[in-house]
């Protein structure tokens, strides 16, 4: 079976906080991508250092192909950027920059990192001749710690991911409601306000006069669908806090997809913001204890919160091209994605830990990596798979 093999590398970022409804890339935060202007693409972001693995850059103009009259640049020793090919390989470990030049326009840049560490090997495939895959929904749940509505939204989760129901979805929560919570990843909010639920980047759910039957019944109604994919992945971790991620996509569609990776942190500690006026907010039937405490109030202690989102690929986050799959083929990509371990020897300032009792809890690290395609320039995801930091997940077949 033939296998296409792409590489990405991402590094943690704090950016300024993108609110819901605020100016967004096309498509709305990871609808569709945003081709306006010059735009390098490029078929892989991490490489193999030895001299033979390359990336190679497409040139674009106005959602145009301008290969013919556009010229690539590459970021050199001294700080300039000199002009370089259409492709790209080193022997050397690095990170390496590059933008396009077309006319009298230019690109952002796109960092490439060569690396020489393994790179796990894919999962077995359990049934290789078979297409028939679970089908999960993605949840993007977009909330704060000072947003007095959002516990609201978790509480009416919580209650439909009951009853075999979480095994239906995987969650993410996208903790940027504002500029107090730093070292999460800034993915802008599709809506109008917060909490917004984003579901599968097609259709959304309203907390406000929503039921947990109605979340389920919406469940159903995005699953009840063949898979068009299954997603497969493997992990390396190293000391360092470097993770990487081989994620396999097996089409049982042909079709164009891309395919992302977020790495989502359990059990973040922040004190919660409620709006009094809501009956039962704090009356008690809510806060029954975390893990047993019942000193502590468990929406304060927050999970699935996404801390690095690697999907971000020509202005938003859809994912990174794996092409054409045939049905029944395999195409993957290899992620490289830096945990913030909270130490000076990596060079880390702030960490991900902060505020917490009993230090660095890798543990409570774990991944999702979802799968879109598009109609257009519109993307939907098809599929998700959820695994922990330094796991693995076979392809999941119904």
């Amino acid at each position: 079976m033939k296998t296409i093999v792409r590489y990405f590398v991402t590094f943690m970022a704090i950016a300024a906080v993108l609110s819901c409804g605020e100016k967004e890339p096309v498509g709305g935060g990871g609808l569709g991508v945003n081709m306006e202007g010059a735009v390098l693409g490029f078929d892989k972001n991490v490489i193999k250092a030895d001299g033979s693995d390359k990336v190679t850059f497409t040139a674009y103009y106005d959602g145009n192909n301008v290969d013919g009259s556009a010229t690539v640049y590459i970021k050199n020793e001294s700080g300039k950027f000199v002009p370089t090919g259409k492709t790209f390989s080193t022997d050397k470990v690095g990170d390496y920059y590059f933008k396009l030049m077309y006319k009298t326009n230019q690109s952002e840049i796109v960092t490439i990192s060569a690396i020489s560490r393994e790179i796990p090997a894919a999962v077995a495939d359990p049934q290789p001749g078979k297409t028939s895959f679970v089908h999960r929904t993605f949840f993007n749940q977009f909330t704060g710690a000072d947003c007095p509505n959002c516990p609201y939204m978790v509480h009416l989760i919580n209650q439909a991911l009951e009853d075999g129901y979480d095994d239906k979805v995987v969650v993410a929560a996208i903790r940027n409601y504002n500029n107090t919570e730093a070292g999460f990843a800034n993915i802008p909010c599709p809506g109008s306000g917060y909490p917004y639920l984003h579901i599968d980047y097609a259709t959304s759910y309203n907390h406000a006069g929503g039921s947990p039957k109605g979340l389920q019944a919406l469940i159903d109604q995005r699953v009840s669908t063949p898979a068009k994919v299954g997603i497969s992945a493997n992990t390396k971790y190293y000391e360092d806090g470097q993770i990487i991620v081989r994620v396999a996509v097996k089409a049982a569609q042909t079709g164009d997809y891309n395919v992302g990776l977020w790495l989502m942190q359990d059990d973040y500690y922040m004190p919660q913001s409620f709006k009094n006026d809501i009956p039962g907010a704090l009356d008690g039937t809510w806060d029954t204890g975390y893990n047993g405490d019942s000193s502590k109030n468990r929406y304060d202690y927050h999970h699935n919160a996404v801390r690095v989102a690697a999907s971000m690929y020509m202005g938003s986050h859809v994912g990174f091209p794996l092409g054409t799959i045939q049905a029944g083929k395999t195409a993957e990509w290899i992620f490289a994605v830096n945990v913030n371990l909270g130490t000076e020897e990596y060079g880390y300032t702030d960490h991900w830990w902060e505020g917490q009792t009993g230090g660095i809890k890798l543990d409570n690290l774990h991944f999702a990596a979802f799968v879109t395609s598009h109609q257009g320039t519109r993307y939907t995801v098809e599929n998700a798979v959820e695994f922990k930091y330094n796991g693995s997940k076979a392809f999941d077949y119904k």
